[in-house]
């Protein structure tokens, strides 16, 4: 499990919260549907998930928001708010059983770049981030023509 960066369980029997201590194995899980399950009607379910698969930037179809895993964090109606609209991903490619394992691939690629170029747009720590690294580039690139 240490390389699974999907995972569709959505439409599944699925019940309990300790799957999500299960799923943490994978240290590189960004994707997950658990949409349609018994877990998924759980009062704190969405919460649960995303504290506990730390690596997970997309649950069933909207993208974690930096709200929900930040401690405290309330960035009241604006885009960087949990549930806002443009965090939902819509329908995401699936991979189906008559898919080739190159087609799957290209299939999963395209799911994690669709994430990415969501993330790049709404995720305030990003955008920071982004923001600091272009900084610290010019200020080397200054010292470098100096």
């Amino acid at each position: 499990m240490t390389s699974l960066k999907i995972l569709y369980l959505h439409d599944n029997a699925i019940s309990k919260l300790s799957v999500f201590s299960e799923l943490a194995g994978a240290p590189v899980l960004h994707v997950l549907t658990m949409f349609d399950t018994p877990v998924s009607i759980l009062k704190h379910y969405r919460h649960h998930a995303v504290n506990t698969i730390w690596s997970l930037k997309c649950l069933d179809q909207l993208l974690v928001s930096d709200e929900e895993v930040i401690e405290d964090a309330k960035f009241s109606k604006e885009r960087f708010c949990a549930y806002h609209p443009d965090l939902r991903i819509g329908h995401l490619p699936y991979i189906t059983k008559d898919l080739t394992e190159t087609e799957a691939v290209t299939q999963s690629l395209k799911t994690l770049k669709i994430v990415e170029g969501v993330l790049r747009k709404h995720s305030p720590v990003i955008i920071i981030q982004r923001a600091w690294r272009a900084k610290l580039y010019k200020r080397r690139l200054a010292r470098l023509e100096n």
